[in-house]
Formats: structure tokens, sequence, C-alpha cells
């Protein structure tokens, strides 16, 4: 059995390689029996043990009386083996070797039952020993190289089928198991020369083409391997294994539909193997998300064979992806049991928990997961993701370096670095973080949008519109980019290029309610409150309203003297967003206007916490400063909204009334 293939996203759902051929020769021992209780026993070998048939003259009394037990012993153990009694033929045959261990046959007749006992360890000994008592009997090489296979021993199998082959080299079955044996083991082109040999002899071995198939595709010679397997589908349309190999192949070079179908014809043929219905899944979702066929399927892969990791962690995908997220965390909590090194469980068992608002116990499966692989860069970027929902920034930052470290040229770390950074504060590293992404991802449309708003946030206008124009020509079917630059260009002071964006994503997008929502914002900004308040109220009705919409409709309700509708609209909107500073800063207004002057100082001076250059914030602290009679406070807040907006008249006035002076200088 292959590899697993992973669902895309990105994390994708998983896919099996090849099976091993359908007609190939049995794991248990396939050879004729060396000797049965119906036939009579070969003669031991020469070089000093005695045969059944020597006259009794010719040896000592007690070695005759050993040799004709151990013979009743191997004749015992033999019927034993033909009734299925392995057990108790291997205490028969371990006898008849005590007795006589210079007789071959004991000691492969002891490797046959070993091996049906299901102990090859000591099954290959007793052959072994079988071979050193008569080094050319290719029965007992076959037998070996059965039980070398079954121990996942490809090199020894390979070895012992060949010693056989001396003997049979016209077998095609004992060929067929040698070219097997040199596959796995990674002798390809010697694998491929026994196929060939045995499609000479026989060109319907339907096996040796599948293998030969194989063989093609480990070489990364695709079309020959297709070729190969229409030839054995050819011979046997319904064979299940071409069927599923050929799947495994069309799925990988994007052929969906055929895939799909490759699948459905090995599971017909065969529908208690769990791979193909797995596999039939994976297409499924990939083709289309949400069939309701491709949760059936992958169920039966789980029923079929419930200790099939790869298909409970497929099945948790599906169902996450379906927002089942308690029947995939169960899911992929099998897979974990399953294999319990298993990282991706572990991950996506954190991504349900954090999704549940429970990063704890998402640190801990990740916590968990690293200690099985220190070196794997998803699992740091998870963990960063998670200690910034701990607001644990200096330990996200320090997760997703590690992960960089580890896969410096991965656009997704990058992009993390680069939140990382930003929420720490920390934009000049965001926005060099968002830059080396665009470098690895020049068409990436939302490379370009990261970078833009972080050099927004550095306050770099120019720069910024360049990246959101650039992401729309990449992506102009997005609403974000669109959306975004019309904030950048109300927040230029330029009203009528951010409503011509605006209405391009309304006209695109009819029912966008950041569209309506931002339409609603430019008709406040340009004066008009009265007409932007039921604009904004539709836009901000539903449950997750945009917090900037509830920011301006407190705005406006403030202008219209409607004061308790702007304080309450406004916490709503610092509920959802406490750090945005213009909704800090319209409360410190409207708790102004509503006589709270001691609340209403703490409200402005919060905002210019959050943004120290919002200059009508620190001209309004100025102007209630004054009205108190605080003129050194008042003169402080009026010097920092010149710092902020030079040009600003209104706080050049306020300085000139009280006698202050500009000063460049921070506080």
């Amino acid at each position: 059995m292959g590899a697993v293939r992973p669902l895309a996203a990105c994390a994708a759902i998983a896919a099996l390689g090849f099976g091993a051929a359908a007609l190939a020769a049995d794991a248990g021992l396939g050879a004729p029996d060396p000797a049965g209780p119906d036939s009579p026993l070969p003669p031991a070998p020469s070089g000093g043990a005695i045969s059944d048939a020597a006259p009794l003259d010719q040896a000592p009394a007690q070695t005759i009386a050993h040799a004709g037990d151990a013979t009743a012993h191997v004749q015992r153990g033999l019927s034993l083996l033909e009734l299925g009694e392995a057990a108790q033929a291997v205490d028969e045959l371990r006898t008849a070797v005590q007795l006589d261990p210079s007789r071959a046959v004991a000691f492969a007749a002891l490797g046959k039952a070993l091996a049906q006992a299901g102990n090859l360890d000591d099954s290959a000994t007793a052959y072994q020993q079988a071979l050193k008592l008569d080094p050319k009997s290719e029965a007992v090489h076959e037998e070996l190289g059965l039980v070398r296979r079954r121990l996942e021993d490809a090199t020894g199998a390979a070895d012992q089928f060949r010693e056989a082959l001396k003997a049979k080299p016209d077998d095609l079955e004992l060929m067929f198991s040698y070219g097997e044996a040199l596959q796995k083991s990674g002798k390809a082109a010697d694998a491929r020369a026994v196929y060939l040999k045995i499609l000479q002899i026989n060109p319907k071995h339907v096996p040796a083409r599948i293998n030969l198939a194989k063989s093609y595709d480990d070489q990364q010679q695709v079309q020959q391997a297709i070729e190969e397997l229409n030839k054995a589908l050819q011979l046997d349309h319904e064979d299940p294994e071409a069927n599923y190999n050929l799947g495994v192949i069309l799925y990988r070079e994007g052929r969906l539909d055929e895939a799909i179908a490759s699948y459905q014809r090995a599971i017909n043929a065969d529908p208690d193997r769990a791979e193909p219905h797995n596999n039939l899944a994976v297409a499924l979702e990939e083709k289309q998300e949400g069939t309701p066929r491709a949760l059936r399927e992958f169920r039966e892969a789980t029923q079929l064979n419930p200790s099939y990791a790869e298909a409970h962690f497929n099945l948790g995908l599906a169902l996450f992806r379906r927002g089942e997220t308690d029947k995939a965390l169960m899911s992929f909590q099998q897979a974990l049991k399953l294999k319990p090194g298993s990282a991706q469980a572990q991950v996506q068992i954190a991504t349900i928990f954090l999704k549940h608002g429970e990063p704890e116990k998402a640190l801990s499966a990740l916590q968990a997961a690293l200690e099985r692989h220190p070196d794997d860069p998803e699992i740091y970027r998870h963990l960063a993701e998670v200690y910034l929902k701990l607001q644990r920034l200096q330990d996200a930052l320090g997760a997703i370096k590690q992960a960089v470290r580890l896969l410096p040229n991965d656009p997704s770390v990058r992009r993390a670095l680069g939140q990382a950074l930003y929420e720490s504060g920390d934009i000049a590293g965001a926005v060099e973080a968002f830059e080396d992404r665009v470098k690895l991802e020049p068409e990436n449309a939302d490379a370009h949008l990261d970078l833009a708003d972080a050099l927004v946030a550095r306050h770099v206008a120019t720069q910024a519109q360049a990246e959101y124009q650039r992401a729309i020509e990449l992506d102009p079917n997005s609403a974000k980019a669109p959306l975004r630059l019309g904030d950048l260009m109300l927040a230029k002071g330029d009203p009528t290029a951010a409503k011509q964006q605006y209405l391009k994503v309304a006209q695109k997008f009819p029912d966008d309610p950041d569209a309506k929502a931002r339409l609603g914002i430019v008709q406040s900004r340009t004066g008009d409150c009265k007409g932007a308040i039921p604009v904004l109220e539709s836009a901000t009705r539903g449950e997750k309203p945009n917090p900037g919409a509830l920011v301006e409709l407190g705005f406006c309700y403030s202008q219209t003297e409607q004061n308790d509708k702007a304080l309450s609209t406004l916490r709503r909107a610092l509920q959802l967003d406490p750090k945005n500073a213009l909704g800090t800063y319209y409360q410190g207004v409207a708790l102004y206007n509503a006589g709270r002057t001691k609340q209403a100082i703490g409200a402005l001076k919060g905002a210019l916490v959050l943004d120290p250059t919002l200059a009508d914030a620190a001209y309004t602290l100025g102007q209630v400063y004054e009205g108190k009679g605080d003129k050194g406070n008042a003169i402080n807040a009026f010097q920092q909204a010149l710092r902020a907006r030079p040009d600003s008249a209104d706080a050049a006035a306020g300085l000139k009334r009280l006698g202050g002076k500009a000063s460049p200088a921070p506080q």
C-alpha cells in the first residue's frame, strides 16, 4: 500500500498509491509440501544423516531408533498441518528436529508449520537450517522467499526466489514473485525485465502487466503506465487492481471524471476493499465539495476497515468542511488513536478546539504533536495562531520564526510571520514579511492585499494604493481589494474616489453588506448624515455587522442629536472591535454631548492611545479641556493635534487663544 494523499486547502483530502497486484502469490506458504502423510519422505541428504532405507547393521541401534521416531513425528506434523492444526504440528516437528537435527525435510516442515502459526522469524530460521543441510532445495528457497516477503524483507525474498528459479526457470508465478520482490527492494529496472520476460512467455498475464505499469509509474513514465493498465483491462475489464491503480494515476493527473469511473469499476468488481471507496470519495470531494455520496464512500471505507486511519482522517476533513465539527473531531481522534504519531490529525483536532473557543486545548494538542515532530513547520504555524488567540505575542513570534527557519521559501509561512508581527505592533517587520511573500508569489492577489493593508497601517498610502490596484488586476472578481482601496481613498479625504470603488462592488455583488455599509459611510462623510442613517441601519441589521458601519451610524446619530442611540450603537461597535480608534473618538464626542465630561476625556485619551495620529480626537480633547478651564492640558492636546496634522487651522487657533506654541516633539 502506498502513501496517503491529503485534501487541499491546505491543508487537501488523502489518496492511496498502488496496492499489490491482484493475483500475487499468497502471503502464506504456497509451494507443494516436500512430504505428506500419503507420500514417501525424500531421502536424507548425504553427509552423516541416516536414510530411512539404510540397512540396520550399518548404524548404531540408538541412532536408528531416533531416525524412526523423527520420521513419525514429521508425518504426524504434516498431517496436522493438513487439518489446520498449526500449533500442534509445530510441537511434533520441533520434537522431530530434536530427535534428528540432520534431517533437512524435518526443518523444512517445521518452517512451514511455524509460518502457518504466524511465527515468521522462527520459520525463517528453520528454513535456513534446512538449506544448510540441503542447499539445492528449490522448494525451500521458494518457501523461505514467501516468508521473507511476509516479513517485509524484499531483498531477502528476492534472493530466495532467484535461487528457486535456478531449478524452475519457467515457473511464471515464481518469476512474478521474484519481480515483485525486486520492485519492492527498489530495483525497478530489474523488476521490469522480469515482468517483460513473463509477458513474452504469456502476454495475457494480467498481474505482470499491472506491476509493469507500476514500475513505469515509479519512474515517472506515466503514459506507459496508463497504456499497460489499459492492456490489462482489455484482458480483464473488471480486474479490481488494474482499475484501482488506473484510478490512482488518473486522479494524480487531474483527470477526475476518469478516475472516478475507474474507482467505481474497482468497487463493482471488489466491493469489500476499503481503499477504492476512500479514493473515490477523495475524487468526488475534490470535484464537488459537499456531495452526500463522498461522505457515504468515506463511511463505507471505515466500516470495511475500521483500522484504516487515513479514511477516518478524510471523513473528519469532509465533515469539518460541512460544519459538522463535533463529528469531525470524533473522526480525527479515531485517526489519531490508530496512528498516534499523526501530526495532521493533531493539527486538525487543535483547529476544531480553536474554532470551539478552547485555545488551551488546542495548545495542548499541538504541543503533543510537536513532541513527536519537532521539525514540522505546519505545527509551528498553527502554534503561532493559537498563541495569538491567547495574546501570547512573543510565543507566537517564536513559533512562526521556527516555521520560517524550516520553510524559508514557503509563502504561507511568510504570511503567518507578517500576521504575527502585525499583531505584535511591529508594522515595519510585517511589511517586510509581506513583501517577501509577494516576491515568492507575485501573481497572488491576496499577497498584494496583505501587503497593502500593512502599508496602510504604516501610513505609506501611495504604495498601498498601488498594491490594492495590483490585487484588483490579479483578481477582478474579488470584492476585498476594491473595498479596501475605497477605504484608503476615504481616509485620504477623497470620498468621490472611494464611492466609485464601493459602487463597483455593489453593482457586481448587489447583496454585499460591506459595500452597502461603505456607501452609507461615504454619504455620512460627505455631510449627509440624515440620508446615511437608513443605509447604515440596513447594513448593520445582521448578526455580525461591520464594526466600521456601526461606528459611522453612531456618529450620525450623534450629529442628528440622537445621543442615546449614538452611545448604544458605539458601545456595540466597540464590543465587536475594541481597538477601533475612530469609534472610541466618536464615543468621547457622544459622552461630552451627554454632559459626561470626565468619561468623555477618558474615551478621547483612549482613542489617542490607539492612534496617536488621530488629529480630530486630539483637537476635540483640547476643546474639552479648554471648556473646563484646564489650560495646560488643552495646550498639550492642541499641540498633539498639530503634530498629527500640521495644517490644522483649528488647532493652531486654539493654541493662539491660549498663548501656547506649536511643539514639534512628542510629549
